[in-house]
């Protein structure tokens, strides 16, 4: 939560200089709040990661949604491996709408319970246009590799209602892309 780095003696010495000058202490107040918030972090846990299954069912039964990526599906690629070294999967999901760009815009900035943002790890639900908050420092064959389009939406699921949220995504898809 507050932070660690692991590494070679190599890696670690290339990286004390920043340390050193940005500081590798957390503030009196920053570590309160990560002490205070551990108490609960397995409720939220749960919370997100029950929240994010349901959104990526919902998801993937649409269809203006091409593809969903969150190993808690059994049709991800990734779903044998995720359950294997996983207790669960996670309220991170991605979805690649059938859409073009400003229709993707238009959905994402017509959502009223997620707020965009390039961050995760709020309580809050988050929505981000992957290509544009995560895929700029990817080359064009690095994004087509990482399946990222111009329609990819990332959602980092909250600790709100998951019929709310779906509500939500609901109400969007009618009005952007019914």
């Amino acid at each position: 939560m507050g932070g660690i780095v692991i590494g070679d003696r190599k890696r670690i010495r290339a990286i004390k200089p920043l340390a050193t000058n940005m500081g590798a202490t957390l503030d009196p107040g920053a570590a309160y709040l990560i002490s205070r918030g551990m108490k609960t972090c397995y409720l939220r846990h749960a919370a997100h990661c029950a929240n994010a299954r349901r959104i990526a069912e919902y998801l993937a039964a649409r269809p203006e949604v091409r593809k969903v990526f969150y190993p808690g599906l059994p049709s991800d690629p990734g779903h044998a491996l995720a359950k294997k070294q996983m207790s669960d999967f996670g309220g991170v999901l991605s979805f690649e709408l059938d859409a073009d760009k400003a229709k993707t815009w238009a959905f994402i900035d017509a959502l009223q319970l997620f707020a965009t943002t390039a961050s995760l790890g709020s309580t809050d639900s988050l929505v981000a246009p992957v290509q544009l908050y995560l895929g700029t420092d990817l080359t064009a064959e690095e994004q087509a590799l990482a399946q990222i389009t111009e329609s990819t939406v990332r959602l980092a699921v909250g600790i709100k209602d998951a019929d709310d949220l779906i509500a939500d995504l609901d109400r969007t898809f009618a009005r952007v892309l019914g």
